[in-house]
C-alpha cells in the first residue's frame, strides 16, 4: 500500500520518572497528501492516528485514539489542545476536554498554494498518578497530483 510507504506517524510508548507517560505521534519530515495518497493511518501500542484529506474541499481532518491499555490508566478528563498552521500562520485550532475514550479530532479547508501545513498539539491526562502526554506532530502539504 503506498500510504505505508510514506513516512510514518509513530507512537512510541516511553515512561519516564517525571513525566509518567510521554507518547509522541511525530513524522520525521514533511510528507504529501494527493488524491492518489489522501488518507494515513497508524496503528501502535500507543493508539491510533489518521490523516485525510478529501479534495473535493479540500479539507484536512485528523483524529487520535488512545489505545485501551493507555485509557484504562487514565484518571480523569484528557485535555486537547492542537493547532494547525500554514507556512507559520494559525489556520485552525481545536480544544476538547472530554474523557480518555473521546475520538480527538479537528478539520480545517486547505489548499495546495501552501508551502507547509503543520498540525501540533497535545493530549494531556492524569496517568497512574503521573502527567501524561499524547505529543501530536503532523508536517504536510497537499499536492493535486
Amino acid at each position: 500500500m503506498e500510504t505505508l510507504k510514506r513516512i510514518a506517524l509513530v507512537f512510541a510508548l516511553m515512561v519516564g520518572l517525571i513525566a509518567g507517560l510521554a507518547t509522541p505521534a511525530q513524522a520525521e519530515e514533511i510528507h504529501a497528501y494527493t488524491p492518489q495518497n489522501p488518507s494515513y493511518e497508524s496503528v501502535t501500542a500507543g493508539g491510533t492516528f489518521t490523516g485525510q484529506v478529501s479534495f473535493s474541499g479540500p479539507t484536512y481532518a485528523w483524529s487520535v485514539q488512545i489505545a485501551l491499555d493507555i485509557q484504562a490508566g487514565i484518571v480523569g478528563p484528557v485535555v486537547e489542545n492542537t493547532t494547525l498552521t500554514c507556512d507559520g500562520k494559525v489556520v485552525a485550532s481545536s480544544h476538547h476536554i472530554e474523557q480518555s475514550d473521546y475520538l480527538f479530532h479537528g478539520s480545517s479547508a486547505v489548499d495546495t498554494d501552501c508551502n507547509k501545513y503543520v498540525l501540533d498539539g497535545t493530549l494531556q491526562f492524569t496517568y497512574q498518578g503521573a502527567v501524561g502526554t499524547v505529543i501530536i506532530y503532523d508536517p504536510f502539504v497537499v499536492r493535486a497530483s
